[in-house]
């Protein structure tokens, strides 16, 4: 991809991704049934949109939500002023849960002078890199969020809307995180697992999730740290499965 180009990067280095909240409390409460058919996704693609929220030509979608009164009020929460990394170190080697290590390359070691640089190569996509996807990452039926069309905006020099480059400004806001490995009591989560509202370790088993418009939930599986201290592999073991949210669990807007 062209640097030089605005607005044109599927993908960006950030700690974590913003999950989408809608207005008011985040009603985040698991279906009758963990079974998700194709006319349950259908009808959510609509109840559930928010396409036209904020104006036919928006880009940024749920990120609305985060506003400079939501910004104040998580300031206001600081006590301590210490920061916590949800980050791991880069992954350089390949691996089971890290099929597109960082590559990593020194330079200038040879030649004379006071200055040393190097270079890295990445790609961001997989579950191996922090990163957060840009809107224009994902089509149905080559449409993405707000009617882009893929055919129209996305092209080998990136994307022309919906990049991660509308975000650039930074993401803050109040961080909820939901342990669930501690909930279910477990060191790490098993490949596969799923996470629900309701049910032994669920999000909701502690009580209501704390969750408002505007806030950003992250729930934490420790399965990657778990496979490198010599426990199951979390993220591509198990037939590829990752543990993760279950698809049953919609935020209600």
């Amino acid at each position: 991809m062209k640097l030089a180009r605005n607005r044109l990067f599927v993908a960006g280095t950030i700690v974590l991704g913003v999950v989408s909240a809608g207005q008011g409390r985040v009603d985040m409460l698991a279906q009758t049934s963990h079974d998700v058919t194709q006319a349950m996704v259908e009808q959510w693609m609509t109840e559930l949109s928010n396409w036209g929220r904020w104006g036919d030509d928006d880009q940024l979608g749920a990120l609305n939500l985060i506003t400079p009164e939501k910004r104040k009020q998580a300031a206001a929460l600081v006590r301590e002023g210490i920061s916590v990394s949800l980050s791991h170190d880069y992954l350089t080697e390949r691996a089971a849960d890290a099929t597109s290590p960082l590559v990593h390359e020194m330079l200038g070691l040879a030649r004379p002078g006071p200055f040393v640089s190097d270079r890295y190569t990445i790609a961001y996509h997989g579950y191996a890199h922090s990163h957060m996807d840009a809107l224009c990452h994902m089509a149905l039926d080559g449409v993405m969020y707000n009617g882009f069309t893929r055919v129209d905006h996305v092209t080998e020099d990136g994307c022309g809307k919906l990049a991660i480059l509308d975000v650039k400004q930074g993401i803050m806001t109040k961080g909820v995180l939901m342990d669930i490995a501690r909930l279910k009591g477990v060191d790490y989560l098993e490949p596969g697992t799923q996470i629900y509202c309701r049910g032994s370790g669920g999000v909701g088993a502690a009580g209501r999730c704390p969750c408002r418009a505007g806030g950003h939930p992250a729930c934490t599986r420790r399965s990657l740290g778990a496979s490198r201290g010599g426990g199951a592999l979390g993220h591509r073991a198990g037939g590829g499965r990752a543990a993760r949210v279950g698809g049953a669990v919609a935020p209600r807007t």
